[in-house]
């Protein structure tokens, strides 16, 4: 983000920690949408998308032209942007998230209430999710706990082991392995 920011300065008057926030606000938007397609204000549809419109309403219509021209933001279609790389959103994501908790602006329940799916077999987080919920693992050791619970893979594929506690890794391994 730093790399894209230095060379947009003039694009708009946002510090490097706004767009730095702001980006991470726009993936966790698209991650919960399920899209990595964002309309941009001037569409005529958002259909399929996380619409500019509303996400930076709070913003002036030049930080729409930052984030237009961050390296990490491809054209992808009519009055569309794509975030690349993907892999990138779940990180991000995850770490608006730590923000958020880390703030009392979210509880860690109110966090794991996003990430869970009622199933025949209980509650779960779908594997689509997984990735982000690993991370956020790495960065909330809360938040650890209770997806070791739910998917202790996640934790064990997704999430950064060097910053997990040992003994909440051990409990990773073992529920995992008990859930073969």
């Amino acid at each position: 983000i730093r790399m894209g920011f230095a060379n947009r300065r003039i694009a708009a008057t946002a510090s490097e920690v706004e767009v730095t926030e702001e980006v991470e606000r726009l993936c966790a938007a698209s991650f919960f949408c399920q899209t990595d397609l964002f309309a941009l204000r001037g569409a005529a549809s958002d259909v399929g998308a996380v619409s500019l419109r509303e996400a930076l309403a709070h913003r002036p219509p030049r930080f729409e032209t930052l984030v237009q021209t961050f390296p990490f933001f491809i054209d992808s279609g009519y009055e569309r942007i794509k975030l690349m790389p993907a892999e990138l959103r779940q990180f991000l994501t995850a770490r608006w998230l730590a923000k958020r908790i880390n703030g009392n602006e979210m509880s860690v329940s109110e966090t794991v209430d996003l990430f869970i799916a009622d199933s025949f077999d209980g509650l779960l987080i779908p594997s689509q999710f997984e990735v982000t919920a690993g991370w956020l693992a790495s960065m909330n050791e809360e938040f650890c706990r209770a997806v070791i619970d739910l998917a202790p893979q996640a934790v064990l594929l997704y999430g950064d082991l060097a910053v997990v506690s040992a003994s909440l890794a051990h409990r990773a391994l073992d529920r995992t392995i008990e859930g073969l």
